[in-house]
């Protein structure tokens, strides 16, 4: 079922049916990757449903990895799942921020100041993350999730939950509804990495070249130091948006005053990605403004899930 809801309905999919009646594309240049998959599930269509003499024994033999196959097939093209590939975008883009190039400290004495700027939401960090915990919303342990953030085992723990199968079929509207804001956030939050790590390659660049204005030079240095501030925030959103893509069909059973609560808070956090993709952009660079925003998200996010009423 889901791979027909992939082949002929969900919008972003490739709606085989609506193209070709319609004429948009010659049969000529059909995909040949497509047109195999929909062979082979024909033929595991007519399997089920025919009589089993209707098959030699050799045929079937030949069809069980087929028929295998599409019997574990995960919808790529769902709302879900596109939150969940976003989701692993965002974990390799913020991966790369370990990457980046920075001027040493003897380049710059004011980069020293960056080191106190590194630790200033990892208490709110581990103060939610606690709260989600007792709210079952966490399959990993607590202990230091301010560092476990910033390793391979944060990455690794997502890319796990990521390839969990999650019930899509005869979605709730209101569960639809959650699923397209989570996927709006793990969108900014790749748009915001993405700027963050063409900017701090381009400004690196200028400064080993010495083409920076002063203007541009005190510009990078708070850059520099909203990075180290602002990486665990980013990875707890993350964070945050798979485990409510878990817990997803909950919001179905609230009442409708709870889960009017419920998309408000993950509006809040989307407003906040898209005001950081703003101000992380080429054009703005407002590095001071992104650290007082991400400072009033973490009140928003802990002051939410204290209340104990997240679905």
């Amino acid at each position: 079922m889901e791979f027909l809801w992939d082949v002929l309905n969900h919008s972003e999919g490739p709606r085989v049916r609506d193209h070709l009646s319609h004429g948009e594309i010659q049969l000529w240049e059909f995909p040949k990757p497509l047109a195999s998959e929909l062979l082979g599930f024909s033929i595991v269509l007519l399997h089920k449903y025919l009589e089993e003499n209707s098959f030699d024994k050799e045929d079937i033999a030949v069809l069980y990895p087929v028929i295998a196959s599409v019997g574990s097939y995960q919808s790529r093209f769902h709302p879900v799942a596109l939150v969940q590939k976003q989701v692993l975008q965002c974990c390799e883009s913020l991966q790369k921020w370990d990457l980046l190039p920075i001027p040493s400290l003897g380049e710059t004495n004011e980069l020293q100041d960056s080191v106190d700027h590194t630790l200033s939401f990892y208490s709110e960090i581990e103060q939610i993350f606690h709260l989600l915990h007792n709210q079952g919303k966490t399959c990993f342990t607590t202990e230091d999730c301010s560092n476990w953030l910033q390793t391979d085992k944060w990455v690794v723990s997502l890319q796990e939950l990521c390839r969990e199968r999650i019930s899509n079929l005869y979605c709730p509207r209101s569960v639809l509804e959650a699923v397209v804001v989570l996927r709006k956030i793990s969108t900014q939050c790749y748009q915001v990495s993405d700027n963050i790590v063409s900017t701090s390659q381009l400004r690196y660049q200028q400064w080993q070249s010495k083409t920076l204005r002063s203007r541009q030079r005190q510009n990078y240095r708070r850059l520099l130091c909203s990075v180290q501030s602002l990486s665990p925030v980013l990875r707890l959103i993350i964070t945050i948006v798979i485990l409510n893509l878990h817990n997803i069909h909950n919001v179905s059973k609230t009442p409708d005053s709870e889960y009017q609560l419920y998309l408000k808070y993950l509006r809040s956090i989307l407003q906040y990605t898209e005001n950081m993709s703003t101000c992380s952009s080429p054009q703005n660079n407002r590095w001071d403004k992104a650290v007082q925003m991400t400072s009033t998200i973490m009140l928003k996010i802990k002051a939410f899930n204290e209340k104990n009423k997240a679905v």
